[in-house]
């Protein structure tokens, strides 16, 4: 609920669900009230460990992760490396890494939410 005189009213949605949403607008002259309906759909909430984080070139970094997601990403230095659930990387050279998972699920109506996590 909103008592200012505002073109766009903001809400956040905390938890996923169908939400009837009623917006009234009112002057000295006149009110009138719309209903819509808003789906809010749930993210993933992406994390994972990889072992060990200091190896020799050609050494295999294991990943880890317990994410509910339809679809998984690997970036290593923000290059997609593989869409595996639980890769093993081997790293082509020495230098530091900075390996991300980005975490999606995708729903019927096309919408896409996702979430990244990160470690070097």
């Amino acid at each position: 609920v909103t008592q200012r005189n505002a073109d766009t009213v903001f809400h956040m949605f905390t938890q996923p669900g169908t939400y009837n949403v009623a917006v009234r607008a009112t002057n000295t002259c006149s009110d009138t009230t719309t209903h819509i309906t808003i789906q809010v759909y749930g993210t993933p909430n992406a994390s994972f460990t990889a072992m060990p984080t200091q190896v020799c070139i050609g050494d295999t970094i294991r990943v880890q992760h317990t994410v509910q997601a339809q679809r998984v990403e690997w970036l290593l230095n923000n290059t997609l490396l593989t869409t595996q659930t639980q890769p093993l990387i081997v790293l082509p050279q020495a230098g530091n890494y900075q390996l991300q998972m980005i975490a999606s699920n995708v729903y019927a109506t096309g919408t896409v939410c996702s979430d990244t996590a990160s470690n070097t």
